[in-house]
């Protein structure tokens, strides 16, 4: 049987030669994939424990997650300069008040320690109701993988880590997690009585 020249190149090597690109342009899709998720992954994944912190208020309170224990707690992870967390102050607060008499901690974890009057100036005008933790050198984030803001996490009262979100979240979803959350800290609790 007669090959198929096409320009001068036969048709079967342009074939080979397609395919094995083709398998090549994969693979290295795979490869990116993985990267990327690996990157962008949480250091504390939903279920895992919560890594252990000890941060500063605005004003020199000593917060440590360990004295958290037995509250549902959400942190914040954000910036005066962020858009989405700016944007997120006012349904914290909603949430902020609607827990306020609930085993239930809700701390803005600041990524700017570097500029404490920018950010003592954000919180008189918004105003932010919640507790402020200035985020020393960016540990308390780097722990719990929150690498772009805002990023919200939800512990339980067990000190797991239950929730992980990456990016703007609902008022309609924070309150779902966080009322489950307190709901099973109360079964919890009523079942080692």
């Amino acid at each position: 049987m007669a090959e198929v020249e096409t320009l001068g190149t036969p048709l079967a090597p342009r074939l080979i030669g397609a395919s094995l690109l083709g398998v090549l342009l994969l693979a290295a899709s795979w490869v990116t994939v993985r990267a990327v998720e690996r990157a962008t992954a949480p250091s504390a994944p939903p279920g895992s424990i919560a890594p252990t912190f000890v941060g500063r208020t605005l004003d020199g309170a000593e917060v440590r997650l360990a004295d958290l224990r037995g509250q549902v707690v959400l942190l914040d992870f954000g910036a005066t300069h962020c858009v989405g967390c700016v944007g997120s102050t006012p349904k914290l607060n909603r949430l902020y008040r609607r827990y306020d008499r609930e085993p239930f901690v809700l701390l803005w974890v600041n990524q700017e320690p570097d500029d404490l009057e920018t950010v003592r100036r954000y919180v008189r005008n918004r105003p932010v109701e919640y507790p402020v933790l200035i985020d020393e050198g960016g540990t308390i984030a780097r722990a719990f993988g929150a690498r772009a803001f805002p990023t919200v996490v939800l512990i339980d009262a067990e000190g797991r880590v239950r929730a992980h979100h990456l990016g703007a979240v609902t008022e309609d979803r924070l309150e779902r997690e966080v009322g489950t959350l307190l709901a099973l800290r109360t079964e919890l609790a009523i079942g080692e009585e």
